[in-house]
């Protein structure tokens, strides 16, 4: 098990592995504030990324926070969690992947 928590009552990412279902586990990074945690795993013959996000909920701060984990995306990267995003009629349109695209992910 890897977990990230707070110094506060709430907040906090973890991620659980079932023994032997993946090789090389590591611990990559994890933040103070319980937002997000970062591993590395080898399965299938290749090193993959997991990342598991708890974003803000304040929408400029939940902007920076995917800003701040651009750096740890690789090309076999899942990223898993709580993106506190409410769908509306805008984010669910054609162009909202390549929005979500140019401002949090590349």
């Amino acid at each position: 098990m890897f977990s990230s928590t707070s110094d506060s009552c709430a907040g906090g990412v973890a991620i659980f592995l079932r023994e032997g279902v993946c090789q090389d586990t590591k611990l990559i990074s994890k933040d103070k504030e319980g937002k997000c945690i970062i591993i590395n795993f080898f399965k299938n013959n290749k090193y993959n990324r997991l990342i598991n996000i708890h974003a803000p909920n304040n929408e400029i701060q939940r902007k920076q926070f995917f800003k701040n984990i651009r750096k740890w995306i690789t090309h076999h990267c899942i990223i898993i969690g709580d993106f506190n995003v409410s769908l509306t009629k805008t984010d669910i349109s054609n162009n909202f992947l390549r929005r979500l695209q140019k401002e949090c992910i590349v």
